[in-house]
């Protein structure tokens, strides 16, 4: 199976962005349509996505940042479909901190999968100072 992970813009009223999987089971000969990677709030922003398959398992993982509406305030959120995509379920890695527009956080954003654990990693930003986190979850407690 192979994936790959888009981020559009939808258009209407709200202007939110949104993080996008295609699924192909024939080596990229074929792409489904655009399946939407939830977040914990339709009217929230989600950016920077990062996608990675286990490939003992084949679950799909997508690690992205949540950002509420007309606020600042910024989560990281790992998404994971155990059904070869078809339904995502999302959890917040940290609390939402305030993101600045004096500091890039930028897309630097790490994730991988093996043997039914995943290492996701990612930046935040307190008080100006920015620091990278990660930790290593296993899939039966996602």
């Amino acid at each position: 199976m192979a994936c790959q992970v888009l981020q559009a813009i939808v258009s209407g009223a709200l202007g939110k962005t949104d993080v996008f999987v295609n699924i192909s089971t024939n080596g990229g000969k074929k792409w489904s349509e655009n399946i939407i990677v939830p977040g914990f709030d339709e009217y929230e922003h989600h950016f920077f996505p990062i996608i990675s398959v286990d490939p003992t398992n084949g679950y799909i993982y997508v690690l992205y940042y949540e950002q509420a509406q007309y606020t600042t305030n910024t989560a990281p959120i790992l998404a994971i479909s155990k059904d070869g995509g078809k339904n995502f379920e999302a959890r917040k890695l940290a609390p939402a901190f305030k993101a600045s527009e004096d500091y890039f956080l930028g897309d630097y954003l790490g994730l991988d999968a093996r043997d039914s654990k995943v290492l996701p990693v990612w930046m935040e930003l307190h008080d100006g100072v920015q620091s990278i986190h990660t930790t290593i979850l296993n899939a039966r407690d996602l």
